[in-house]
């Protein structure tokens, strides 16, 4: 699944798919610091989140029939690096 990114994009999660890879590409060519969650009461907060740069490290476990937001942000990822977030594309991966 692919969506364009200003702020964050949504993606279902059907009933069979129990993990997700992220891959932010944008056009500035830093990384993007983004926070993979998903909310389960619908109070619109995530219950889970998972903080990335550019890309997941490994693949995160999602519950099926909830949608999954990639919310990018400003500021440092994590670890320090520069990351950026002006324009560009999400690539979520879905998997069983």
């Amino acid at each position: 699944a692919q969506g364009h990114v200003t702020n964050g994009v949504e993606f279902t999660v059907r009933k069979s798919e129990r993990f997700v890879s992220v891959v932010i590409e944008d056009e500035s060519g830093f990384p993007a610091r983004a926070v993979v969650g998903q909310d389960f009461d619908g109070d619109g907060l995530e219950d889970t989140s998972t903080e990335i740069c550019g890309a997941t490290t490994a693949p995160v476990k999602v519950r099926p029939g909830y949608d999954v937001v990639v919310w990018t942000q400003d500021g440092p990822c994590a670890d320090g690096s520069a990351a950026v977030s002006t324009l560009g594309t999400v690539t979520a991966t879905f998997t069983r």
